[in-house]
């Protein structure tokens, strides 16, 4: 049989091709692993703020958005989520009113949030509703409320999400 030469870069992509294989093959069954229709989990997660804002007198109004990453697997495979929101600062009362789109790095669950706190505690309980979603999550119904605390002075904070939600497929 002759014999025939074989370049360094089709010997290295030769190499490459049953590591890739086996990663699909792990892989792969946990993405088409079907969804549970319906459930409860909770969420830690970390998310860092940019907002631009404007004083007024004694009262600061601003908006912003503030990006997140959920920092444990859960049943929805949530990843991060972009938070669009508004605030206003009167005093030592914060109001925060929002909307997110949280993802698996696929499809969306979109939410509308608030919560009023006092600046001074650095910790807030919020509200928050789901008004839609994208892909397999189309058609989703649930909340997640949640808890989150200041942890840095450059807009940082931790939260824990109590999602309950209910899949239309």
């Amino acid at each position: 049989m002759p014999q025939r030469n074989i370049s360094i870069k089709e010997e290295e992509a030769m190499s490459r091709s049953p590591v890739m294989m086996a990663v699909l093959a792990l892989i792969t069954p946990a993405l088409a692993a079907e969804l549970p229709k319906s459930g409860s989990f909770k969420t830690p997660s970390a998310f860092k703020g940019i907002e631009q804002a404007t004083q007024f007198g004694g009262r600061v109004l601003s908006h912003g958005v503030v990006y997140g990453i959920v920092t444990e697997d859960n049943p929805l495979h949530i990843k991060t989520a972009n938070c669009p929101y508004i605030s206003d600062i009167d005093g030592d009362t914060v109001t925060l009113r929002g909307e997110c789109a949280w993802t698996d790095g696929q499809d969306n669950i979109f939410t509308e949030w608030n919560t009023k706190f006092s600046a001074s505690k650095g910790a807030s309980d919020g509200a928050q509703t789901f008004t839609g979603g994208s892909g397999k999550f189309n058609g989703i119904q649930g909340s997640n409320p949640f808890q989150c605390q200041v942890v840095g002075k450059e807009g940082q904070f931790t939260c824990t999400q109590n999602w309950t939600y209910q899949l239309s497929k």
